[in-house]
């Protein structure tokens, strides 16, 4: 089967989520002997060394550049259209001429569209069967964005958030299967009544996270994630400044960890203790793990499933976490994490797992893990409905 599958960025190096699910669901549609056509839609040029080690993992890799020059003609468009700004921004004329052109000479049997920026590409083919993974529900999101946000920045996240709410439920003619991470995010989407959604999780390597912790002498709380993503910086922010210090009051030798590429200018100007880590960009994240007593995800923001659980429980480490960060997941590994609202009690179960690790043993996790989460087995559904 040829398959075209259109992103909305290069899905390289794996330090945000979308480019995770892409990565490895693209190989595994490789692995499955299909012919994959992949069209990067991007601002940046690609590095040559991100070409390569692409091009080297397989498939056909098709680079499709987006003019900055485009942006004020996009801001224009939303003013008299109730497309979400997002969608307004990625998609550009000479962009869609370029990969139409693509089509016409590939010939795809199906079109896979990741996420809803890349939508208005792929939903002129009415001929063609077609996919789009919302991956989650960025209106979700969105929702608890506007609640976050300063004022002066409310009214664009609140019309976004109208825009995108609609738009999710709209785009849902146009495509023949519909498919997200998390059952709570498929709830969130106003679907029309003769469409269904279908749950595709997120999975690991767990060859690569695996059961190798190497703790400091002293005990230390591991956060990770991308840290110009606001989800992920308001609960560093959070870790740091409120529950950190209530953790220090009863070991004032504990570390903190955050680590993740593009660390936003306030988590380096606001965390400045000296018990504090932010390390920025790793080449290989599991050396943050490995130093790890337990891993701790506040957040109060966000959609979809939280990736840098399942590698922190491979990992060995025990989760404590927010709802918002485990209800993305089955009730069989929600019950394996140590789930905590109250800045105070999560302070409490941190120095609680310091004193006693044994208490939280993960191994019944990362049996779930390895049993169900597997890349493999998170692709085989995908795998079902393209051939369908």
């Amino acid at each position: 089967m040829r398959i075209s599958v259109t992103l909305s960025r290069i899905p390289y190096p794996l330090e945000k989520g979308d480019k995770l699910r892409a990565y490895h669901q693209i190989q595994n549609l490789i692995e499955a002997g299909h012919e994959v056509h992949v069209f990067c839609f991007h601002f940046e040029k690609p590095l040559p060394q991100t070409q390569q080690a692409l091009e080297k993992a397989g498939g056909h890799w098709h680079w499709i550049p987006l003019s900055a020059w485009a942006i004020p003609w996009s801001a224009i468009q939303g003013l008299f259209s109730d497309l979400p700004w997002q969608v307004l921004l990625f998609h550009q004329r000479r962009a869609q001429k370029k990969f139409n052109y693509f089509i016409e000479q590939i010939k795809p049997d199906v079109l896979y569209s990741q996420m809803i920026r890349t939508s208005e590409y792929t939903k002129q083919f009415l001929s063609i069967p077609k996919t789009l993974d919302y991956m989650d529900a960025l209106s979700l999101g969105l929702e608890k964005r506007i609640q976050k946000s300063p004022w002066i920045t409310r009214w664009f996240w609140r019309d976004e958030w109208r825009r995108v709410q609609k738009y999710e439920s709209v785009i849902a003619h146009y495509f023949d299967h519909l498919t997200i991470i998390a059952q709570k995010d498929a709830k969130a989407i106003a679907l029309p009544q003769e469409k269904i959604i279908d749950i595709i999780p997120n999975g690991i390597d767990f060859n690569f996270y695996t059961n190798k912790t190497q703790p400091t002498s002293n005990p230390c709380v591991v956060f990770t994630g991308n840290m110009n993503y606001p989800p992920n910086i308001e609960a560093a922010l959070r870790l740091g400044k409120k529950i950190m210090p209530l953790v220090w009051n009863r070991n004032p030798n504990a570390q903190l960890i955050i680590a993740g590429a593009e660390p936003n200018r306030s988590l380096t100007q606001q965390l400045t203790d000296p018990r504090i880590t932010i390390t920025g960009w790793m080449e290989d994240i599991r050396e943050a793990y490995q130093k790890g007593s337990v891993f701790v995800a506040p957040m109060t923001m966000g959609s979809g499933m939280q990736n840098k659980i399942l590698e922190a429980l491979s990992m060995g480490l025990p989760v404590v976490c927010t709802d918002t960060a485990a209800d993305a997941f089955e009730i069989q590994l929600k019950n394996e994490l140590i789930v905590a609202n109250d800045d105070a009690e999560i302070a409490h179960l941190i120095v609680e797992i310091f004193e006693n690790p044994n208490a939280h043993s993960p191994q019944k996790a990362i049996e779930i893990i390895q049993s169900q989460f597997s890349w493999k087995k998170a692709t085989e559904p995908l795998l079902s409905l393209l051939s369908s």
